[in-house]
């Protein structure tokens, strides 16, 4: 496929066509094909072949023609906003390096949060943690936290801080922002954490074994008592597991469940319990706000890490050994001289002669 670029940006065809006839289909895709291509010229977008354009049979037999024509640049620049970020450079960096307005690379990430593959607070973070620390600093000391005044005071401490930077923080760092996002984090760590524990027991002791095989005595009698009080109980037991008892569950069970952990955590069980148990005290700030818990960017960092690690921690298939046809008997060679047990087995003892 040949591209034509004419312009800045990459415009995107989305064209679908459902043709029920039996007669003039070759014929009818090439004069699509080149009708999207009059088109695509005249956008500046791409040239298109008519082999892009496909066909189908429906169950009814008629036949079909769809044309989904997804044209677009190969990474556009809101993929490459996201990668830049990921990789740890901040908006002001990302603008430089795509050659584009800040405006335009926070309206891509933004774009990129509202479709659920960015957080806001990977943008917080994106920024260097010296910054994000002197900034706070000025707050507390200020009790303020204009933008005017932060700026004057960074400038004052020898910080050559890009304002588009100190602007996203000051706009993002806000405890409705932050902790979100982390309340996102710990909730997908513990339901993971949840579904892989038992996908592990399920494949190790079975469908009707899982639950007396893997899980230790205590925590199934706390799981049925806490159960019998809800008054509108799950219909798994199994549910009312805290994070707490899921890390007792790996303690206990881990030549069960560790060599099926992502290798850099099955290395070192202390200190991967170790993080279950602060992540514990984390979640149960988060949930429990009138404490008024503080969180540092430290423990924010800690729980994205942790989070990174595991990755969506899923129990891997098992592999079966391919099926070996069966192997029919050999026969007896008979070059080969029998022992006496076969030459006994094979030769009945003679019958005495009647008087």
């Amino acid at each position: 496929m040949t591209s034509v670029v004419r312009g800045t940006h990459w415009h995107i065809l989305h064209v679908t066509l459902v043709l029920t006839t039996q007669r003039g289909r070759s014929s009818y895709a090439s004069n699509l094909a080149t009708a999207l291509q009059r088109r695509a010229r005249s956008q500046s977008t791409m040239l298109l072949h008519p082999a892009m354009v496909g066909f189908c049979v429906a169950p009814t037999g008629a036949w079909q023609i769809f044309a989904r024509l997804h044209l677009s640049r190969c990474m556009p620049k809101s993929e490459e906003a996201v990668r830049l970020l990921r990789e740890g450079l901040p908006p002001s960096e990302i603008a430089a390096r795509l050659n584009t307005s800040a405006a335009d690379v926070m309206r891509h990430l933004c774009l990129k949060v509202g479709e659920g593959d960015l957080r806001r607070s990977d943008i917080v973070f994106s920024i260097d943690s010296r910054l994000r620390h002197a900034i706070e600093e000025i707050i507390a000391a200020q009790n303020a936290a204009s933008m005017r005044l932060v700026a004057n005071e960074l400038r004052r401490r020898g910080f050559d801080a890009n304002r588009l930077d100190v602007r996203i923080y000051l706009r993002y760092r806000r405890a409705r922002v932050v902790l979100g996002d982390l309340y996102e984090l710990v909730r997908n760590i513990e339901v993971r954490l949840h579904r892989f524990i038992k996908e592990a027991f399920i494949q190790e002791y079975g469908e009707d074994g899982w639950w007396r095989g893997g899980i230790p005595d205590r925590i199934r009698a706390d799981c049925a008592a806490v159960r019998e009080r809800d008054s509108d109980p799950a219909d798994d037991a199994y549910c009312y597991t805290t994070l707490i008892n899921l890390r007792e569950i790996l303690d206990k069970q881990w030549s069960v469940l560790g060599p099926r952990l992502p290798k850099k955590i099955q290395s070192d069980k202390k200190e991967f319990l170790d993080a279950l148990k602060r992540l514990n005290g984390i979640r149960n700030a988060v949930m429990h706000p009138v404490r008024n818990d503080r969180f540092t960017d430290d423990d924010f960092e800690f729980v994205r890490s942790l989070e990174h690690q595991l990755g969506e921690l899923r129990v891997q298939p098992r592999a079966e050994s391919p099926l070996q046809p069966e192997q029919p008997p050999r026969e007896q060679d008979q070059s080969k001289p029998q022992s006496q047990e076969q030459a006994r087995d094979s030769n009945p003892p003679e019958q005495p002669k009647a008087a």
